[in-house]
């Protein structure tokens, strides 16, 4: 019987290992904002296509105008965690079966490497149970019975879906179906912009525009406002729909004998820029915003989305200013002609820098 001596063994296997590891693809490791900034970006030709060969030597970081020194790269197809969230509140009772077979694409099109959690929202949000790659078993938990109503709390959804994203690795993205309006969320513009600039999760909006109508109930009689009728309409529509969009007469959902001062929620900005208010958040975090309608080609549309999602570059750079304030973000590349979309801010630690 041969015998072999055990330190051949050994570095034999060591040596194998070593082979194993080399072979294996290299994924930068972002340990969270304190240690380096992520910075997603994605980059268009002047015909809207993707440019997707392009270098680190390719970008420029800027962090409140200083130029950075990028300490991670990379690009090429990558795994993502993503929740899609649906609006089923009233205002978008005319396009929900366009907004839940958007959500199914989207979901059709997930790669075996991603994981991915549905959600609807109206008074509040429901979510599946866990980040999965079972298709069917999102999609099945999508097919359920909708608890259609009012009033709608777009904002809160967006903030429940970022803590769910939390604790997962990779690129994080909420897409979320909507056609913006918001009537009762307890969190606030103002926060959930800062939490979205601190956090490394990117929102995605695929947006819908019905007409809309809102009418206080017949039975208050109130003026909104300053020298307001007492009936305000709002009517949101854009040249781009490509035809009449639906109409919906929306009453706000207030008991009889509510304050005078809670119907002045129709001034709130999250009825008349809501739309506006969701493409902020999609432009503060690199994200997307497109329209979807009848009209729009569906498959085209979330084939183009997930491309863009699985080959975006993604820039890590480490913050030298620990001031605890939130800095502005500015990606560059080489070439003039190229459209960017990327991260604008991001809450820097308080303390001092790290080191290396």
């Amino acid at each position: 019987m041969l015998k072999i001596p055990v330190a051949a063994v050994v570095a034999g296997l060591v040596g194998v290992a070593v082979l194993v590891r080399a072979q294996e693809p290299q994924q930068p490791v972002f340990r969270g904002r304190i240690e380096t900034v992520a910075v997603p970006v994605t980059v268009f030709d002047p015909e809207d296509s993707l440019v997707t060969n392009l270098t680190r030597d390719d970008f420029t970081v800027l962090d409140n105008g200083k130029k950075q020194q990028i300490t991670t790269f990379s690009s090429g197809l990558q795994p993502i965690r993503a929740i899609a969230l649906v609006d089923i509140s009233a205002s978008m009772m005319p396009v929900i079966d366009l907004a839940m077979s958007g959500a199914e694409q989207f979901v059709d099109r997930l790669r075996p490497d991603d994981r991915a959690r549905v959600g609807i929202f109206s008074t509040q949000t429901w979510m599946s149970p866990e980040f999965t790659a079972n298709r069917d078993a999102l999609l099945s938990w999508l097919h359920r019975d909708l608890p259609f109503n009012n009033p709608t709390r777009l904002l809160d959804a967006i903030n429940d879906s970022v803590t769910a994203l939390l604790p997962e690795t990779g690129r994080r993205v909420v897409i979320v179906f909507t056609d913006g309006c918001d009537t009762a969320s307890e969190m606030g513009w103002g926060p959930l912009l800062n939490r979205i600039r601190g956090e490394d999760v990117m929102v995605y909006a695929v947006m819908f525009q019905p007409h809309l109508e809102v009418q206080p109930p017949p039975q208050h009689a109130i003026t909104f406002g300053m020298n307001m009728p007492t009936t305000v309409t709002t009517v949101r529509n854009s040249p781009s729909m490509g035809g009449a969009p639906c109409v919906l007469h929306h009453f706000l959902e207030l008991k009889s004998g509510s304050p005078i001062g809670d119907f002045k929620k129709i001034d709130d900005p999250r009825w008349v820029r809501g739309a506006g208010l969701v493409d902020q958040l999609a432009s503060e975090t690199g994200g997307g915003r497109v329209w979807l309608t009848p009209m729009a080609e569906a498959n085209r549309v979330f084939t183009t989305i997930l491309n863009e999602l699985h080959t975006l570059y993604l820039l890590g750079f480490t913050p030298q200013t620990p001031d605890g304030t939130m800095h502005e973000l500015t990606v560059k590349v080489k070439d003039p002609k190229l459209v960017i979309r990327a991260r604008q801010h991001y809450l820097a630690p308080q303390g001092a820098a790290v080191k290396h």
